[in-house]
């Protein structure tokens, strides 16, 4: 398990969430997005619960490993597969997503053809 901090709270989730979330905040770094996520974390008494985020470009996330729930509170770790799976699905989109370079979004007047229309 470890747990998440973030905008002054902490939620603790399971080793594959937190480090699929760390992922995701570093894809959607690069693309200047945000994203709302939902995740599976273990609350106070040790009850699931459901943590949402919003996360992106600015997002300062801190992840740290701590105990087992079940040391701490009785409680055992959530199912993640699903979180985990869209989480790690999102990372993918993004890296598969082009990104433009200032020279190649640049146009070159002279390319377009425009001077070739027949307008009148």
């Amino acid at each position: 398990m470890k747990r998440i901090s973030y905008s002054g709270a902490s939620f603790l989730t399971a080793d594959r969430v937190a480090d699929s979330l760390l992922l995701l905040v570093a894809a959607i770094r690069d693309h200047h997005g945000a994203e709302v996520v939902e995740l599976p974390a273990v609350g106070f008494g040790g009850e699931p619960v459901v943590v949402q985020l919003v996360v992106g470009p600015a997002s300062e996330i801190i992840s740290m490993s701590e105990g087992t729930p079940e040391a701490e509170t009785g409680s055992t770790e959530p199912d993640t597969t699903e979180v985990v799976d869209y989480l790690r699905g999102r990372i993918q989109n993004l890296s598969l997503t082009p990104r433009l370079t200032l020279f190649e979004t640049k146009a070159d007047p002279d390319s377009l053809g425009w001077d070739d229309l027949d307008l009148a």
